[in-house]
């Protein structure tokens, strides 16, 4: 990398959410990244509108075709569901579905039962 070396646009952007994400992206994957808006302070969407893009992200030059490559990789994922794994600290774990959240609400309910009656126990006793 020499002190000449310049930034580049290596992806044009809809909106400030976006840059932030692919930037964060880069970063974790060792590449420096910005985002640069192109709009007009105090008139925000008016060059969004006539240009059709919020802004760009800019790596250095020497980054940019690694850059250009993570970020069509980035695109072309497809999410992926993975199980919920519930703990239940004796090593031994399940998949989570919603019968478990449904006892977990029965089992909530039974001990506030439970307080109430003590707590009725306490105040007849103390009579």
């Amino acid at each position: 990398m020499s002190q000449d070396e310049r930034l580049v646009s290596v992806r044009r952007v809809p909106d400030e959410t976006t840059a932030t994400l692919l930037c964060d992206f880069l970063k974790s994957n060792g590449v420096a990244a910005t985002a640069v808006a192109m709009q007009i302070p105090w008139l925000p969407g008016v060059e969004t509108f006539r240009q059709g893009y919020w802004g760009h992200v800019e790596v250095m030059e020497h980054d940019a075709e690694r850059a250009r490559a993570l970020i069509d990789d980035f695109y072309a994922a497809e999410p992926q569901e993975e199980p919920a794994v519930v703990g239940s600290g004796n090593g031994e774990d399940h998949e989570s579905d919603a019968s478990d959240w449904d006892d977990a609400e029965e089992d909530e309910g039974l001990e506030e039962d439970d307080e109430d009656e003590d707590e009725e126990e306490d105040e007849e006793e103390s009579q």
